[in-house]
């Protein structure tokens, strides 16, 4: 039967991550073990390195790279220690691999740690964290199960995204990783951007690894100007609010040519939707786009056009797509036969997310920007 029982690291004076996970490692007749976690430096790896044995074949370590925390110098540990970790690449800072589960098993138990404790030296000695440590008997069918659900889902993730999660092999694999960006570099001093060395080719080809959103929760429709309005003026608001939502999307604003001479525009109108009561006109410059950086470009063909970019989380059926940074372009002008014939001044240039909207089976749903105070905008497409 499952025994389950809670540490509380930081508030309790026996409640260690480090003790917990020695003793973990220490499981009778052990045959494998499991490590996943979002962040690895080598202080952390050194806090338990006695207790893993690189014997084990069952040995799997899954680590998140691509936060700025994960480090050459862990990997190199893990390495030294005669372990191959396998790197979690979301491809997107906007998505952090982020679980912390440790698990160890033998053929008729299985002990496992669930909770928020990273392998660093922080995270097992010194942070608030808090865990549950699971005592699973793996002849008990209920237990066994359990246990399966717990690793299988870990497990299984090579399997479904190849192309974000390798094993590292080598030293020089590490260092190559450093260079692309992808890890820390702890001689800097603690948690840092790293930036790509020179001459050094950054991962930038692979495509953010799909993941599952929530929309967020926002004000009534009716009320999405004062709402966005008072977004602008927030300094403490992280909700993110409703400033625009499409009418049931149609070939053109998601580019999909009619026929094959066709040429689409690249581009997508920002009219008005179906909110009630808007000048597009003036809206999306002055109110919703307000805060970006807005130019003119005196070299382009309409230089009277204003530009900004728009940096935007893509979430496309429920599954985020990664963060893209697009071209708005405005027309400023009032006196013009567009302006008085009340068409659209605002549009999106889809530029680099034009791949990930130009489908056909996302004709006739709708469109949706969310922002915060913070100006982090989210496009949904559902």
């Amino acid at each position: 039967m499952t025994q389950i029982r809670h540490i509380l690291q930081g508030l309790n004076d026996r409640d260690f991550h480090s003790t917990q996970l020695r003793e973990l490692f220490s499981l009778e007749a052990i045959n494998g073990f499991l490590i996943s976690v979002a962040f690895c430096r080598s202080e952390g790896v050194e806090e338990i390195a006695d207790y893993l044995n690189s014997d084990i074949e069952d040995a799997n370590i899954f680590l998140g790279i691509r936060n700025e925390i994960t480090s050459a110098q862990g990997l190199m540990k893990l390495l030294a220690i005669g372990f191959r970790p396998m790197a979690v690449d979301t491809a997107t800072p906007a998505i952090l691999f982020h679980p912390k589960l440790y698990a160890s098993w033998s053929e008729k138990s299985a002990r496992v740690i669930l909770g928020s404790a990273n392998l660093t030296q922080a995270g097992l000695t010194k942070n608030i964290e808090s865990s549950c440590i699971f005592e699973l008997d793996r002849t008990a069918e209920a237990d066994e199960m359990l246990f399966k659900e717990l690793t299988s889902s870990m497990l299984s993730l090579s399997d479904r995204f190849p192309k974000h999660i390798f094993r590292v092999e080598s030293p020089r694999q590490v260092v190559g990783l450093l260079k692309q960006g992808r890890l820390a570099d702890e001689r800097r001093g603690g948690p840092n951007r790293t930036k790509v060395a020179s001459g050094a080719k950054s991962e930038r080809t692979l495509p953010p690894i799909p993941t599952f959103r929530e929309r967020p929760k926002s004000g009534r429709r009716s009320t999405v100007e004062s709402q966005v309005r008072k977004s602008n003026r927030s300094k403490s608001n992280d909700q993110h609010v409703l400033i625009w939502e499409s009418k049931p999307l149609s070939r053109r604003s998601l580019n999909i040519p009619e026929t094959s001479e066709a040429h689409p525009t690249g581009d997508i109108n920002l009219g008005a939707g179906v909110m009630k009561g808007l000048d597009f006109r003036h809206y999306f410059r002055d109110i919703a786009f307000e805060k970006l950086n807005w130019h003119k470009d005196p070299e382009s063909q309409n230089p009277h056009l204003e530009r900004a970019e728009l940096n935007f989380e893509l979430i496309v059926k429920g599954i985020s797509e990664g963060v893209f940074t697009v071209e708005l372009t405005h027309d400023p002008r009032t006196n013009t036969r567009s302006y008085e014939q009340n068409n659209v001044m605002t549009k999106i240039k889809w530029g680099e997310a034009r791949p990930y909207v130009s489908r056909e089976d996302l004709l006739e749903r709708t469109l949706s920007i969310y922002k915060n105070d913070r100006d982090q905008f989210i496009i949904f497409i559902d």
